[in-house]
């Protein structure tokens, strides 16, 4: 299914949420995006805060089929129960089809983005070097090509997931969490690049 859920009034026109009186559906049909199915949303002027996180955090599952959110405003707590679930939220004026096309354009393009961006993390995880056991990895370059690569994304999978006698990795300083995890001997030496750390399970 091509769908994107707008949050909106009874006529279907986007606003913002704590206005907002039901979630419609829209789906791609026969090249034309189509109300297909509409969902109540509850009131959310409460009193207590409690009660509206409560309220708030049960609406997720009631669209859990879908991974679009569209609509007028949508901020604080609301925006922060839907961002965590995982969906893609974008700020609309109306339903044409042309706002509702460049919807869908984005979330392709930027899954599109994740998928190669995943693609390329994995081919530049630690390599074996010719040494039985021994891998290789420049944290400082993968950094630099990969912006918001961590270091727990780059090197947790190799460290779970492979059996080594030693990593050798190039970085500007030593990750924290690696340090202090307890689980491997670390020897720090100063090299051309930066620092030159030799990793051995403990």
């Amino acid at each position: 299914m091509k769908a994107i859920v707008v949050f909106g009034k009874d006529n279907q026109e986007p606003c913002s949420f704590y206005d907002a009186t039901q979630f419609i559906v829209f789906d791609k049909i026969e090249g034309s995006w189509t109300p297909v199915q509409t969902i109540a949303i509850p009131t959310l002027n409460l009193d207590s805060p409690k009660q509206l996180r409560a309220r708030l955090e049960a609406l997720p599952p009631l669209l859990s089929d879908y991974k679009i959110l569209a609509g007028g405003e949508l901020t604080g707590l609301a925006f922060s129960v839907f961002d965590r679930t995982g969906f893609y939220i974008f700020s609309i004026l109306d339903v044409r089809e042309a706002t509702l096309d460049g919807v869908w354009a984005d979330v392709e393009a930027e899954d599109q983005k994740r998928l190669e961006e995943q693609a390329s993390i994995e081919k530049i995880r630690p390599e074996a070097t010719a040494a039985p056991g021994v891998y290789f990895l420049d944290l400082i370059k993968l950094q630099q090509e990969y912006p918001g690569v961590s270091s727990k994304k780059a090197l947790l999978p190799f460290l779970e997931e492979t059996d080594f006698t030693e990593l050798h990795l190039i970085f500007r300083h030593i990750p924290p969490w690696l340090e202090n995890s307890g689980r491997y001997k670390i020897d720090i030496r100063p090299c051309a690049q930066g620092v030159l750390a030799i990793i051995k399970p403990q």
